[in-house]
């Protein structure tokens, strides 16, 4: 338990609330909470990094990723050379195809940049 806060406290910064009024503090903590949970189910996903902290899943595989293309069809999501990339297109390839209702039904697509 003490480690979890702790990881919270460091990477998300819940010790930096954006403001003294309590709906904002509220807001800020469900968020740092949100982004920590978030980061919980991507090392889930991800084989051998199940015990990550939030902020090495973020350095591996996060941090300058790549860019977004997209046309009338489909969305394609263009990821950046990085060490762990083989990784995250397998466990992305379960949304390969999958329909985005609020992007107008667009498709989506992973790929490799060719570029690092």
């Amino acid at each position: 338990m003490e480690k979890g806060i702790s990881e919270q406290v460091c990477f998300l910064h819940l010790n930096r609330v954006s403001s003294s009024i309590v709906i904002k503090v509220d807001f800020d903590l469900a968020m740092s909470i949100t982004a920590h949970n978030l980061y919980r189910l991507l090392a889930i996903e991800l084989k051998g990094y199940e015990q990550c902290q939030g902020k090495t899943l973020f350095n591996k595989f996060i941090d300058d990723m790549g860019s977004i293309r997209y046309s009338k069809e489909n969305v394609e999501i263009l990821l950046k050379k990085k060490q762990g990339l083989s990784l995250l297109l397998e466990m992305m390839n379960k949304f390969e195809g999958q329909k985005v209702l609020w992007m107008e039904n667009r498709s989506l697509a992973f790929s490799d940049a060719l570029i690092s």
